[in-house]
């Protein structure tokens, strides 16, 4: 079963409250539809509960929609009327506290801040609505249209550190070439392989690129997208991926999965209609198979149950892996598999000049925002000096964005903020100098928790389960501090294990490893005691795969090694 709305792009009444105060004339439009609202939801009996800014949703224009509502009773289930006219008469308050919250004190006549001074007293919405008609002496609506009309607040159309989604597409420029390369690829080859540096953009162009033109009909036929990542249980991961497209969700898929290496071919088979419907199994961030997969046979058997996919002449699936370019050796190690892989690479290198040039601009002009002359060409000569730096340009631009006044992106807004080079180690210096000493120690402990190192190739983010913090014994208050911090500045970003749905946290994009100076040097310092971890790590996986065999316990100088290490 599914719940559908629309796609609300004005964010919430929160989020514009954040960028600044409103004009009494929006106030008081949304005022009427939000109030209009509780009106609907007081005539079948029900009452909101815990109207908010953060339950007040904005398209385009600026229109109000009435969200998130308690519901927290029917008055007939209650104790009688007296229940009733509270519980409406706390909507109607909630109702004028919104409008004294949306704007400054000063824009309020006399008149109209005595009503919303006894809205409390109010018990029908219709009543205050009206005394605050009469207040303004019109219309409320009548009173926002013959005002000047206010501009809408533009939502911030650059995405941080985050890969471009599905749900981005609007956004997404400058990638038409390469977007029509992997289509004709993916037509061609059972698994195509997405390779490039670290910040090319290959993420974004599969999901914001190729899976919508799948969904729009470039490939024949009608399409289901499964999404995944490796991470340290890669079956885990897949069946999670398979459940969520599954005409029926059959019990025993992970025993089923790694039986043997025809496992992928039967459960998929199982799983995908009988009409003839197509899978795409994006697997993003391939090279988690090598970094954070420690078992050498699991990951074997997963890229042996890929070669048998891709090589089942009636199979109707097509598979698309990203890899990082320094992690293309290792999979050529399996031949069977590189050799698929060859056959399906599509390269990603960094975007010419003029394809820049539409990244920075055309996102902002469709929000409606300005841009000052001269920003664009600096900002693209930036990214041009730094290879792997798309997700640098977009951390910049929005910061930017949300720096302005959300009308203008300026050039001297630009450079304040660090620029493409700066930006994103800046905004992280600042969070970490704007926590208390405790909670910079554990910010520590905890970044530390979420990189890989790695002898061969760059230091990656490594994906962890909230509950490896808590096994830490940190202080759990900074734990939520520093998560919630990194985490408003898109620093971090957080998920769920598909196996036990518990949250997890992670380094939004490997550009932080590199970019922010504080990070680096956490990280140089105590690299060897993340290599010994890691290696800690796989021996752990080997003596439970060998079920416990004593043959695989830590013995001589390598137990003294680890002792030594943990002390």
């Amino acid at each position: 079963a599914y719940v559908v709305m629309p796609l609300l792009r004005g964010g919430t009444l929160d989020n514009s409250l954040r960028r600044g105060r409103w004009r009494l004339s929006a106030a008081l439009r949304m005022l009427d539809q939000v109030g209009s609202a509780l009106v609907a939801l007081h005539r079948h009996g029900l009452h909101h509960g815990s109207l908010g800014p953060d339950c007040v949703f904005l398209d385009s224009d600026t229109n109000a929609y009435l969200a998130n509502a308690g519901i927290t009773g029917r008055p007939e289930a209650t104790a009688g009327r007296t229940a009733e006219t509270h519980s409406t008469a706390s909507d109607v308050a909630s109702l004028a506290a919104l409008v004294s919250l949306t704007v400054t004190p000063d824009q309020v006549p006399t008149d109209l801040a005595e009503v919303l001074d006894h809205a409390k007293d109010q018990e029908r919405v219709e009543d205050f609505l009206r005394a605050v008609r009469q207040a303004m002496g019109s219309d409320a609506v009548g009173v926002a249209s013959d005002l000047e009309p206010e501009r809408p607040a533009a939502t911030n159309p650059y995405k941080g550190l985050r890969a471009f989604q599905e749900t981005d597409t609007a956004d997404f420029f400058g990638r038409e070439v390469l977007v029509s390369r992997l289509i004709e690829t993916v037509a061609d080859e059972p698994l195509t392989a997405v390779v490039g540096s670290s910040g090319s953009g290959k993420s974004s162009v599969v999901k914001a690129g190729l899976i919508p033109a799948v969904r729009g009909g470039s490939l024949d036929g009608d399409w289901l997208v499964a999404e995944m990542f490796p991470g340290t249980f890669p079956f885990e991961e897949l069946e999670a991926a398979l459940l969520s497209v599954a005409v029926d969700r059959p019990d025993g898929l992970i025993a089923d999965l790694t039986a043997d290496d025809r496992g992928m071919l039967r459960v998929i088979k199982r799983v995908l209609p009988d009409d003839g419907t197509g899978l795409l199994l994006v697997i993003d961030q391939f090279e988690e198979l090598f970094s954070l997969t420690p078992d050498e046979d699991t990951r074997r058997l997963f890229l042996d149950n890929l070669v048998t996919l891709a090589s089942d002449a009636r199979s109707r699936v097509r598979t698309v892996l990203t890899l990082r370019a320094d992690f293309f050796d290792r999979p050529l190690d399996h031949p069977e598999f590189g050799d698929l892989i060859r056959r399906g690479l599509v390269t990603v290198a960094m975007p010419d000049q003029d394809s820049l040039a539409l990244m920075v601009s055309q996102p902002a002009r469709q929000a409606g925002l300005d841009l000052e002359s001269g920003l664009v060409t600096e900002v693209v000569r930036d990214v041009s000096e730094q290879p792997g730096g798309l997700p640098l340009m977009q951390y910049a631009l929005t910061e930017l964005a949300e720096r302005s006044d959300w009308r203008t992106l300026t050039l001297n807004g630009y450079r304040e903020s660090g620029g493409v080079l700066g930006a994103l180690g800046q905004r992280a210096e600042e969070v970490f100098q704007g926590l208390q000493p405790s909670a910079q120690a554990v910010a520590e402990r905890i970044f530390l928790r979420l990189v890989t190192v790695d002898e061969s190739a760059d230091d990656t983010r490594r994906r962890i389960r909230r509950t490896e913090l808590t096994a830490l014994g940190l202080d759990r208050s900074a734990v939520d501090t520093v998560l919630h911090e990194f985490g408003s500045f898109r620093l971090l970003s957080f998920d769920h294990d598909p196996t036990t749905r518990g949250p997890t946290v992670e380094v939004a994009h490997e550009a932080l490893i590199r970019e922010w100076p504080r990070l680096r040097s956490w990280v140089d310092d105590q690299r060897e005691s993340l290599m010994l971890e890691r290696r800690l790590r796989e021996a752990l996986v080997e003596w439970e795969a060998s079920d416990r065999d004593p043959g695989y316990l830590l013995r001589g100088g390598r137990l003294e090694q680890f002792e030594t290490w943990a002390n």
